[in-house]
């Protein structure tokens, strides 16, 4: 049988599991924009990352297209809108587990 504090120990830890995986996933693409993509691609730009045929080209010291492609556009809206039942469906749950006790 489960007490409320294991409840709210529970709904604790899923939160900080959440948040957890939103910070794990900024901090995955701050590191593919800054470190492969500025500094390897846009600075170093080793031999391999170069397509035969483009050595010097301008493109590859632009570095705000880096920035612009990293959120597609347009936002794929139809996919957003998951999360958002799901966040629907969890609250709606959540607000009905309170009001029944």
């Amino acid at each position: 049988m489960c007490t409320r504090s294991t409840e709210a120990r529970t709904a604790r830890w899923a939160s900080g599991r959440r948040a957890l995986g939103a910070v794990y996933f900024l901090s995955l693409t701050l590191f593919d924009l800054l470190v492969l993509d500025w500094w390897l691609f846009c600075t170093v730009q080793p031999r391999f990352m170069v397509l035969p045929g483009t050595e010097g080209m301008p493109e590859y010291r632009d570095f705000g297209f880096l920035a612009r492609v990293l959120v597609p556009r347009p936002v794929p809206w139809p996919l957003l809108t998951i999360p958002a039942y799901g966040a629907a469906v969890g609250t709606i749950a959540y607000l009905m587990e309170i009001a029944v006790g």
